[in-house]
């Protein structure tokens, strides 16, 4: 039994690394290809309503508002790249990542989020970060769909050997010996991705008292190839 559980680890954890590695590609399929038509259209149109003035009113005011489509399209193409592969992570580091998930969900009028890292000397690795960005990320998920908090915390801490992510909520919470509900599908994937690499997970809440996700990894973690 033991050996089939720890097959199905490493396996959960090679479908993880897929995902991770088709999220990654697909995000510069859109940004190469779909972000260089939405930029030609854009320049398209913005050259014909510079020639407005031999253009009818009603012709030129479609221009305009197609120009104002493009730029929507524009600003959902970041927005969906963003959540297939965060730049924050690759360029700025995990905490700047997680600050920019706590601004995400204050922008959709979720609770406000306070971030708070300690002793993290250097980037984890990267198997490692992304885990923890999708961790907090899927837990900040479930506060803003069932919490109905006001306020949340994402906290890292980080040890010689290992790094502690835990998230939060001061919410209405729930019986967690009854299970998650509508949130099992989401805890059961950080379970997973805390198996794969080696570390733990544990959840704790009780109904009125809010919500808090424990994830628990090595600081030299990495997914089994």
């Amino acid at each position: 039994v033991r050996e089939r559980t720890l097959e199905l680890s490493e396996l959960a954890g090679h479908l993880q690394q897929v995902q991770e590695r088709e999220r990654f590609n697909l995000s510069r399929e859109l940004h190469d290809e779909m972000g260089s038509l939405l930029t030609a259209s854009k320049m398209a149109v913005a050259w014909i309503v510079r020639q407005g003035r031999e253009l009818p009113a009603p012709v030129l005011e479609k221009l305009q508002k197609l120009d104002r489509l493009l730029e929507q399209g524009v600003q959902l193409k970041r927005r969906v790249i963003e959540g297939l592969a965060p730049s924050a992570l690759s360029n700025l580091g995990l905490k700047a990542a997680l600050d920019g998930l706590a601004e995400q969900l204050a922008t959709a009028g979720g609770p406000r989020v306070t971030v708070i890292a300690r002793g993290l000397p250097q980037e984890p690795a990267d198997e490692t970060a992304i885990a923890l960005y999708r961790v907090a990320q899927e837990a900040l998920t479930n506060v803003q769909k069932h919490a109905r908090a006001t306020d949340a915390w994402i906290e890292l801490d980080c040890g010689a050997d290992w790094i502690e992510l835990r998230v939060r909520d001061n919410g209405t919470g729930f019986d967690a010996a009854a299970g998650g509900g509508a949130k099992a599908h989401g805890l059961r994937g950080m379970r997973q991705r805390a198996d794969s690499l080696g570390g733990t997970f544990a959840v704790t809440a009780v109904p009125g008292q809010g919500t808090s996700v424990l994830f628990r990894v090595p600081s030299t973690a990495a997914i089994p190839a």
